[in-house]
């Protein structure tokens, strides 16, 4: 009776392994998914990108703190200061906080300052260490895991924005039917250039190709900076290679807080490939 029974013992023990090799690995959350292994900001201006899709909830839950990954920031000298998470890929919250003796004391947070990226602006004094706590809002994404995160900060910019918006041209999915349009923008600070317009395409005298423009564009500092837009078509017809005439009538450039500037607005001609 001892052979069979230790013969079916060592199947089974196969059986486990093989399932176990089969699941997949837990992934590792990110170094500063919690507030001891917050990432410093070392130095104006910062930017930093990383992966928050298998953080976990930490911190304090003033402002929500679910998928939260965690930065510090020690001013060296006093001012205002903006802390953004432009460029990001997923429904950002963001909460700055000082910790002292064991107790949290919160200095300010926000929820879709642009879209779905938060901003804050607060004055900082020097030698105090302030925590910025990056987390998910309102079920984002799958069960409100993170995703692709960019954090900025840098000191308030005093002076009015500048911004630019200009239109390369365009280019049809010939799957989907969709209208891709790409450009460059240029600002002097982190924004949202606001965008609306409709673009039309004429075929046999006339207009029956169509599709509107609403959308916001992200702006960072730097010459030239890329953006594109996907639009579907309004009509049954979708758009082929050639000239379209593209009417913008809003052009705004804002930096999500008190700064807004409004960009000329008029119609072109683009061309599609």
């Amino acid at each position: 009776m001892a052979r069979p029974l230790a013969r079916i013992v060592t199947l089974l023990v196969a059986s486990a392994a093989i399932v176990l090799s089969a699941l997949p690995a837990m992934a590792a959350p990110p170094p500063n998914d919690d507030v001891d292994g917050a990432i410093r900001v070392s130095s104006l201006p910062f930017v930093y990108e990383q992966d928050t899709t298998d953080a976990t909830a930490d911190g304090p839950r003033r402002c929500g703190n679910s998928s939260s990954v965690f930065f510090t920031f020690e001013p060296t000298q006093g001012g205002r200061y903006q802390v953004d998470t432009l460029g990001s890929e997923y429904d950002t919250v963001l909460t700055v906080f000082v910790r002292r003796s064991g107790s949290v004391a919160l200095v300010t947070c926000n929820d879709d300052r642009f879209n779905l990226a938060s901003g804050v602006r607060f004055r900082a004094r020097p030698a105090v260490t302030y925590t910025i706590m990056v987390s998910t809002c309102c079920g984002s994404g799958v069960d409100g895991v993170g995703g692709p995160l960019v954090l900025a900060v840098d000191r308030v910019d005093p002076s009015r924005i500048r911004a630019s918006l200009e239109v390369a041209g365009g280019s049809t999915d010939p799957v989907s039917g969709d209208l891709t349009l790409t450009g460059t923008t240029t600002c002097s600070e982190r924004s949202i250039i606001y965008v609306e317009g409709a673009i039309r395409q004429v075929r046999n005298g006339l207009f029956v190709a169509r599709a509107y423009l609403s959308h916001g564009v992200t702006c960072v500092p730097g010459s030239g900076a890329e953006w594109s837009i996907v639009l579907e078509p309004a009509t049954g017809v979708v758009f082929g290679p050639g000239a379209a005439s593209l009417r913008l009538d809003t052009i705004i450039a804002t930096d999500g807080f008190r700064d807004v500037l409004r960009l000329p607005v008029g119609e072109e001609t683009v061309f599609i490939s």
